[in-house]
């Protein structure tokens, strides 16, 4: 019998199959099951989901029972008939629903075994793409060649870092690869164990733990195997490897040993290997930086290996500057430049441009270097004369600013005598830019910027036209010819074999012109002043240094100071034999890099981190870091000390630079042009400064003139710096760098 609990919702199920109650006997009679409504599909659809299917039956059998009897003593009908047709119309009914009920189950039993049947399709093709990658780690573990790889990086290991090495080992290195050059844990390990080497203890130095445990362990496990390989690769090039670096290294290892040997320590945060795995990498090589709605996406570089993808290996990414950068140029070249030009209209300029910068050019520069830095040394002497405090860095930007005018037009700008157009325009023009005007929409407020920009432009444009007049009138005459940059220009402009030169010269190309040099103008005076100032400041706070760099100056140039113009003049190429002189200067700019480097990213185009994880660059500005790459202790050794003996030091000393470290000039096909030129003035003013004169950092008395509540206006200090950097074209020493300078007795 069906449960009283459900009598209920059945009689509620034949009372909405009953349509007709209410109405005639001759209704009833022809009841059929048209007359059956959604509603009552729905209850009955209740009643069944709680009762069997023989309650079911006996249930409505006693109902109708009921309801015949009840019938035939209302209104006299034959209850037979009644029933008979009433009866079997909710049995066909119910029949016809327990069908559908049984379609939809067998339908969603179909479903489960499709999707069942989905994930072992799944499953199977997990396992085939790792049964492939075991395939090929196994093809790559028994090539003989690459076996011979791993056998040189082990030997050249012992050779150079550990002092182990055996004879053996230097037949190795003579017949190994030349390619080898980082660390692999597993095809390593497999040297051993396969007995092609015995010497367990180098592995154990270089990779932190038994060749036998990474085996039985780790073999499988990617994120623990490059963790191995990265220390391996840094521990075989640097002797002493950052301590961060190996302190780090040795955490992750102890945790590894110290636990279960599982390998699934990073699904569970809180474990101590994944704790030790996350410091490992807690030094962020690439990572993204979203200034919406000032800005767009920045993906900022940090890591020398992804800045190499960057600006040398990935051609996509390396000619294009982003429309940003654009922008920021405007003010200072006047539109469209060599900076952003398209690829195409760029090279063949590059090309002609280099011309000027080869290095016979270079040290045929070098009098009329010496004759502007001889002017800056007697504005120097009338300052330590007077003994009063000044600002280093604009003297320096108007001497600065007569050596580019030399190299640009072959002429001296007079800008350390008095005011020349050029050379000031340009220097307001580069006061008045400001940075935060390029996103800032509140900076196109600034009525005062506009005008001064125009009128500095404006200012320049004559100045220039003037000049490109005159030298395009001797060249169409076949007057004097040189190297200078507008010479470069107009022979690329007119071609020997043209025989009819037209007088003057057509506007667009006259425009084009004015753009370039002002371009010129811009990049070769204002980041070489910041680095004499850094250089001035970082010799002045380290006295040892620079009594060295003077012993050097002593023994190559004289001790005659008078005379080393006229030496340098004479022998322009002792500017190539003063190293440390140039290991100054390098120290110099990898800690006070002047600019940075960026590229525009593309659709599709991704680089990769240090961990080897993909990083799209779509519509990104992709952003290299010089200043926080030159200084990552992931990458230097002592990284925020003045050391230049970093780069006298020979490949495998703790102190040897990481390739691609630095990059103040940037590398590949968009270099500076000019680095060469760049670091023959520097070593020239070196030369004529270092040994006349003592300089004094102010910054002291300077704080003590102009704080307010004795509190200094910005930071104060930056990693321990009072002379930091700040954005004023290139980057300049905050302050303008207030110092006094001393004349030296003889």
């Amino acid at each position: 019998m069906v449960a009283t609990s459900k009598l209920p919702k059945l009689r509620a199920t034949r009372a909405r199959l009953d349509l007709s109650t209410q109405g005639n006997q001759q209704d009833r009679n022809s009841s059929s099951p048209d007359v059956f409504t959604v509603d009552a599909i729905l209850c009955s659809t209740v009643a069944l989901q709680e009762a069997s299917h023989e309650e079911i039956d006996e249930a409505c059998r006693s109902e109708m029972s009921k309801e015949m009897d009840t019938t035939s003593r209302d209104d006299g009908c034959d209850p037979i008939r009644w029933g008979n047709s009433r009866g079997l119309t909710v049995l066909e009914c119910l029949d016809e629903m327990k069908k559908d009920i049984i379609k939809i189950k067998t339908d969603k039993t179909a479903s489960d075994l499709k999707a069942t049947a989905l994930d072992l399709k799944a499953t199977a093709l997990d396992l085939k793409v790792n049964t492939m990658e075991d395939e090929l780690n196994t093809m790559k573990l028994v090539h003989a060649e690459y076996l011979e790889v791993r056998n040189r990086f082990l030997s050249m290991a012992k050779r150079d870092q550990l002092g182990t090495a055996s004879p053996k080992d230097y037949q190795i290195i003579r017949h190994g690869n030349v390619l080898v050059h980082t660390g692999d844990a597993l095809c390593d390990a497999m040297l051993y164990k396969k007995r092609l080497r015995r010497d367990d203890e180098t592995f154990q130095t270089l990779y932190g733990m038994a060749w036998t445990r990474v085996l039985s362990d780790y073999a499988n496990h990617k994120e623990t195997l490059r963790v191995l390989s990265v220390h391996a690769s840094i521990k075989a090039s640097m002797q002493n490897p950052p301590l961060s670096f190996t302190s780090s290294f040795r955490d992750f290892v102890s945790a590894l040993l110290e636990g279960d040997g599982g390998t699934n320590y990073l699904c569970d945060e809180l474990s101590k290997e994944a704790q030790a795995y996350n410091r490992f990498w807690k030094e962020y090589s690439v990572f993204y930086l979203d200034l919406w709605p000032v800005s767009g996406l920045f993906l900022a570089v940090v890591s020398p290996n992804t800045a190499i993808q960057v600006i040398q290996t990935n051609s996509s990414l390396a000619m294009e500057r982003p429309a940003l950068l654009r922008r920021f140029f405007k003010p200072i070249a006047g539109g469209s430049n060599l900076s952003d030009l398209p690829e195409k209209e760029r090279k063949p300029w590059r090309v002609i441009f280099s011309k000027g910068f080869n290095a016979e050019h270079v040290l045929s520069l070098v009098p009329g270097i010496v004759t502007e830095v001889a002017a800056y040394c007697e504005s120097l002497r009338g300052l330590g004369q007077r003994g009063e405090l000044f600002h280093l860095d604009p003297v320096t930007l108007r001497l600065t600013m007569d050596l580019i005018g030399r190299t640009i037009l072959n002429s001296s700008l007079g800008a350390q005598r008095g005011y020349n157009t050029l050379a000031d325009c340009m220097t307001s023009q580069t006061r008045w830019h400001q940075p935060n005007a390029v996103t800032s929409p509140l900076e196109y407020l600034n009525v005062a910027r506009w005008y001064m920009q125009w009128w500095n432009g404006r200012q320049m444009d004559d100045y220039i036209g003037k000049e490109l007049d005159r030298r395009y009138n001797e060249h169409r005459t076949g007057g004097v010819r040189g190297k200078a940059v507008i010479g470069l220009i107009l022979q690329g402009y007119i071609s020997e074999e043209t025989k009819e030169r037209p007088e003057r010269l057509d506007p667009t190309f006259r425009t084009f012109t004015n753009r370039q040099i002002r371009l010129f103008v811009f990049a070769g005076h204002d980041s070489t002043s910041s680095t004499i100032c850094y250089a001035v400041h970082l010799l002045a706070t380290h006295p040892d240094i620079l009594a060295r760099l003077r012993s050097e100056h002593d023994t190559v140039l004289g001790t005659d100071l008078s005379a080393v113009p006229s030496i340098l003049s004479a022998q322009p190429h002792l500017t190539n034999s003063l190293p440390y002189t140039t290991a100054v200067l390098k120290e110099t700019l990898r800690l006070f890099p002047p600019a940075s480097c960026s590229r525009a990213g593309k659709p599709g185009v991704d680089v990769t981190d240090d961990q080897g994880n993909r990083c799209p660059t779509d519509d990104a500005m992709v952003w290299t870091l010089h200043h926080e790459t030159h200084r990552a202790s992931k990458y230097w050794r002592r990284p925020d000390e003045f050391l230049p003996e970093r780069w006298l030091a020979d490949p495998g000393d703790d102190l040897y630079p990481l390739k691609g470290a630095w990059r103040p000039f940037e590398h590949g096909p968009t270099n500076c042009l000019a680095q060469g030129l760049v670091m023959i003035e520097l070593r020239v003013v070196l030369s004529l400064v270092a040994r006349e004169f003592d300089f004094k950092p102010c910054y002291d008395e300077w704080d003590r003139l102009h704080s307010t509540n004795n509190k200094v206006a910005g930071p104060g200090t930056h990693r321990g710096e009072r002379a930091y950097q700040i954005e004023e074209g290139a980057a300049h020493p905050v302050d303008h760098y207030p110092c006094r300078i001393f004349v030296r007795k003889p």
